[in-house]
């Protein structure tokens, strides 16, 4: 399909995406998977484009993106539809 997973590095582009999430017929519970994986090798979460999270714009909830009960090495992003 030749699509691209999307790197948030402004305010701008975070708007962007969760307009497009919040406009789709069908959003999953899980939201959009965004390619931002936690590596084995640092325990630190990158995007696609392996660049380290921590260095990149982040607005995300309190908490997030987290490792919950050890099993989440992958990020979705999520838009209020309701």
């Amino acid at each position: 399909m030749k699509g691209d997973l999307p790197i948030i590095i402004s305010a701008d582009e975070d708007a962007f995406l969760l307009d497009l999430i919040k406009n789709q017929t069908t959003v999953t519970p899980r939201g959009a998977w965004i390619r931002l994986i936690r590596k084995a090798a640092d325990f630190k979460f990158y995007w696609i484009d392996n660049n380290p999270l921590e260095r990149q714009y982040k607005a995300w909830a309190q908490g997030e993106p987290n490792n919950h009960s050890g099993k989440e090495n992958c990020a979705n992003h999520y838009a209020n539809t309701g």
